[in-house]
C-alpha cells in the first residue's frame, strides 16, 4: 500500500492549495528566522561564512524568492528532481527480496527515468573551496545573549571530518566534558555549550561550530575568548588515553543506540548513501574513530583552530 501510494505521488502529483501552503512557509521563515533572535543570528553568520557556497542561502529560503514562486515552478523542479532514478532507498526488516522486487519493479519501476537529470551517485555536488579567512556577525535583540565560534573544516568522508567528531565529543558531549566542566562548573561564565561537527550540513565544507549561552553580565568577548583557550589546549598537548578512549566509547555507543530500531538502521543506511556513495560509511565508522590517535586530535586542532579560520557570531541581548 505504502509502494503503491508513494509511486503515484511522485508520477502523478496533485499540487493542491499551493499559494496558501507558500504563505504557510512565509510565516514560519518569518517565526524561525526573523522574529527569532538565535535564528537571526545563525542565518546571518552561515551567509557571511560561507560567502561562495550553497550553505549561505538558508534551506527554507529567500523571501523573495518565496514570494516570486508559483506553481508551475514547482511542479517543474519536482518533476526535475523528485524521481526513483533520483532517489536512494533503503528496506530493513524481515522479508522475501525476490518479492520486494517484484513490488518495487510494479510501483516505482513503472516511472520512466529522466537520463537527462542529475543523479546524484553520478554528480558529485560540489563548492568553491572555502577561504580561509576570519569573520564577525554582531546582532543586537532583545533576547538571552549567545556565542557562535566557527572553524572551516571538511566534510565526510575526509578522515579530518572523523576526528572532529571526536573533539565535540571531547568538548561538550556530557557535564564531564572539557568545555562543559571549564565555563559553566569551574569559571561559571556560561549557562550552557555545545558543539556541533558538521554545520550546516554534511554534503559540502562545513563548520566545526561551538555554541555558548554566557551567563547574565559576562562579556560575549570574554567568553569567546576562554573558549578559545581550551581549544589552544587541544593544539598544544595531548589528549590522555583514557579520556580519548572514553571519548571514541562515548561515540561508538551513540552509534549502535541510533540502531537500535529498524526505521532508525533504514535512515542511516539511506543518509550515508546518499552523502557519501557508499552505505558502508556506517559499517566502518567505529573502527575509524577506534583508530584516531592523540597525535591526530592535535594535528587537526593545529591545522583548523586559528583566528585566519574562524567566524564569530554574537548575539547581544538587551541590557547586557
Amino acid at each position: 500500500f505504502w509502494a503503491e501510494l508513494e509511486a503515484a505521488r511522485i508520477f502523478t502529483p496533485v499540487f493542491r492549495e499551493f499559494y496558501p501552503e507558500r504563505d504557510v512557509v512565509l510565516e514560519e521563515r518569518r517565526s524561525r528566522l526573523v522574529d527569532n533572535p538565535f535564528g537571526a543570528l545563525y542565518t546571518n553568520f552561515m551567509g557571511v561564512a560561507f560567502p561562495n557556497s550553497p550553505y549561505h542561502y538558508p534551506t527554507i529560503g529567500e523571501k523573495r524568492d518565496l514570494l516570486t514562486a508559483t506553481r508551475s515552478a514547482a511542479e517543474q523542479f519536482f518533476t526535475a528532481h523528485y524521481r526513483p532514478d533520483n532517489a536512494v532507498g533503503a528496506v530493513v526488516g524481515q522479508f522475501s527480496l525476490r518479492k520486494l522486487k517484484r513490488l518495487l519493479r510494479a510501483t516505482f519501476g513503472q516511472i520512466a527515468p529522466r537520463p537527462e537529470a542529475a543523479n546524484p551517485q553520478k554528480t558529485k555536488v560540489t563548492a568553491p573551496p572555502y577561504k580561509r579567512e576570519s569573520c564577525r556577525v554582531d546582532l543586537e535583540r532583545p533576547a538571552q545573549s549567545r556565542l557562535m565560534i566557527g572553524y572551516h573544516k571538511p566534510n565526510m568522508p575526509h578522515r579530518d571530518d572523523y576526528v572532529f567528531d571526536l573533539i565535540s565529543t571531547l568538548l561538550t558531549e556530557d557535564r564531564s566534558s572539557r568545555l562543559y566542566q571549564s565555563l559553566v562548573m569551574e569559571k561559571g561564565l556560561a549557562v550552557a555549550v555545545d558543539a556541533y561537527a558538521g554545520s550546516p550540513g554534511s554534503r559540502l565544507p562545513n563548520l566545526f561550530l561551538v555554541m555558548a549561552v554566557p551567563r547574565p553580565g559576562v562579556p560575549l568577548d570574554r567568553l569567546a575568548t576562554e573558549v578559545e583557550q581550551e581549544l589552544e589546549k587541544l593544539k598544544q598537548e595531548l589528549v590522555l588515553p583514557e579520556e580519548l578512549q572514553q571519548a571514541q566509547k562515548q561515540l561508538i555507543d551513540q552509534q549502535v543506540w541510533r540502531l537500535e530500531r529498524n526505521g532508525r538502521i533504514a535512515s542511516e543506511l539511506s543518509y550515508f548513501q546518499a552523502l557519501t556513495g557508499d552505505w558502508r560509511y556506517l559499517v566502518r565508522y567505529p573502527g575509524v574513530i577506534r583508530s584516531i590517535t592523540a597525535l591526530e586530535i592535535q594535528q587537526v586542532a593545529q591545522k583548523y583552530f586559528g583566528s585566519g579560520n574562524r567566524c564569530l557570531g554574537f548575539l547581544h541581548g538587551a541590557g547586557q
